[in-house]
């Protein structure tokens, strides 16, 4: 029988059939979350018996509990001042409470132009030794063994990160089926006092080809790390629409925040780098959109949304995209070596089912179209090509087909 905070195990016998069965002890479990499921474990080694040996106990959100089951079943237990018999606590892989998880992301390293050795030698041993402590009787053996992934000639192909509420972030490497814990990325930068340092993670984007981690706040902070080996000595940067300040700070060993941006006092919702990792795009609560450039350490724009309600900005999507002929053409004339036939643009959905067409340069509106649903909220978006080489004009462009396209 479960409930939300309390099971009860009882243990019956029978000697003749049901007509004789009686409840030998009753025992009841206090759990520290929800019930969500349960399994009782047979000792297979007892021939022409039904006993139990063990009793896992799964509770929200996803601690596995373990009874011993001779001293679960015992007779003693019934008996009013009995000590009741602790759980042994699996621990939980990927901590969700204390602090909260707020965000998560499982990410590729296949496409990194970095070797990911450097991941590996700032990532402590002790760390991703055995979970279970030595005098813990665990009934269960087999599985995949984790000592695969402490073989230092293996290669980091996944990681795994998640934000927290506060403010942290931790990676674990997911290139086996067992994540094996990394690194702590702390929100706090050493001798600088950040505002919104220890708000609650809200958004993450990570870039495989220059290693770059991006981690958006609620309070409207940017932190951006790097992946990559450097010395404990650096400086840090701290960009907003209005200044530009520099830290000399002295980290440790390991992975530091480098520089943070802090385009609009508005919780950070979507963040995408484009493909090179050059620039990052952020989408706020608030509805505006902005296009950071970590490389060059500045803010390119920060607009506003075109709906004019400040609708949550939910999705991002970056591409590249052939101009229109004329633009073309004019382009050759005035500079035929630099003409290019594509540029960038940034798509961006709000939560009440707009799409607002940007160039990633300027930030110069190019189209925008609301879908009319009354009782649908948008929650994320994605292009399907339908051919190799899309053309966007103007806003104020006739062309039936181009409004089409994006509708």
């Amino acid at each position: 029988m479960g409930s939300e905070e309390v099971l009860t195990v009882l243990s019956l016998e029978s000697t003749a059939g049901l007509e004789s069965v009686r409840c030998m002890s009753r025992t009841d479990l206090k759990l520290d979350g929800s019930f969500a499921d349960m399994i009782l474990i047979p000792d297979t080694g007892v021939p022409d018996k039904s006993r139990t040996s063990a009793l896992f106990i799964l509770t929200n959100p996803g601690q596995l509990n373990f009874y011993d089951g001779g001293s679960l079943f015992s007779v003693q237990n019934s008996k009013e001042g009995t000590p009741l018999p602790e759980a042994q606590k699996f621990p939980v892989a990927i901590p969700t409470l204390d602090p909260n998880i707020t965000v998560t992301g499982l990410y590729s390293l296949t496409e990194s132009e970095f070797p990911n050795i450097s991941l590996k030698k700032f990532c402590a041993r002790k760390n991703a030794g055995h979970f279970i402590s030595e005098n813990m009787k665990w009934p269960l053996t087999g599985g995949v063994p984790n000592e695969m992934s402490l073989d230092e000639d293996h290669a980091v192909e996944r990681i795994y990160i998640a934000g927290y509420q506060d403010g942290s972030v931790r990676i674990w490497d997911a290139t086996f089926p067992v994540l094996m814990p990394m690194f702590v990325l702390d929100g706090n930068v050493a001798d600088v006092n950040l505002d919104g340092a220890n708000a609650s993670v809200s958004s993450l984007a990570f870039c495989s080809l220059s290693m770059t981690l991006a981690v958006g706040t609620t309070s409207g902070l940017v932190r951006i790390y790097k992946l990559r080996e450097h010395t404990g000595g650096s400086s840090f940067h701290f960009v907003s629409e209005f200044k530009q300040e520099v830290h000399v700070v002295h980290h440790g060993k390991g992975f530091h925040c480098y520089v943070a941006f802090l385009s609009a006092n508005s919780s950070v919702l979507s963040l995408l780098f484009m493909a090179s990792g050059g620039l990052l795009a952020a989408g706020y609560q608030n509805g505006q959109v902005a296009m950071l450039d970590p490389s060059q350490l500045s803010i390119l724009f920060t607009v506003d949304g075109a709906s004019g309600t400040n609708s949550p900005v939910v999705s991002l999507g970056i591409y590249s995209v052939a101009a229109s002929a004329a633009k073309a053409d004019q382009s050759k004339k005035d500079n035929p070596q630099n003409a290019t036939l594509s540029r960038d643009v940034l798509l961006s959905l709000t939560k009440d089912a707009r799409v607002t067409v940007l160039d990633c340069t300027t930030g110069v509106m190019i189209n925008s179209h609301i879908i009319h649903q009354k009782q649908s909220s948008a929650i994320s978006i994605c292009r399907v090509r339908r051919d190799t080489n899309p053309i966007i004009r103007g806003q104020n462009s006739k062309s039936r087909s181009d409004r089409e396209r994006w509708q």
